[in-house]
């Protein structure tokens, strides 16, 4: 998988924030690309309403299966 910057939220990818960050390798302390964008509110409350979603699935999963 390649950085693309973007936020994931459920299968799909977005940017709609103006606000940007770059990230650090911990091992190295070198700048990684490419350009992150900060989520919005909106695509925060919508990642948090999949979240919520699939978290009856998740806890009725068998520890072996969610490990998987």
């Amino acid at each position: 998988m390649s950085l693309h910057g973007k936020n994931l939220i459920g299968k799909e990818t977005a940017a709609e924030g103006r606000k940007t960050f770059l990230a650090t390798n911990p091992a190295t302390g070198t700048t990684l690309e490419p350009v992150f964008r900060e989520a919005t509110p909106v695509e925060a409350d919508r990642a948090m309403e999949l979240a919520e979603r699939a978290f009856p699935v998740y806890r009725a999963a068998a520890p072996e299966d969610r490990a998987a």
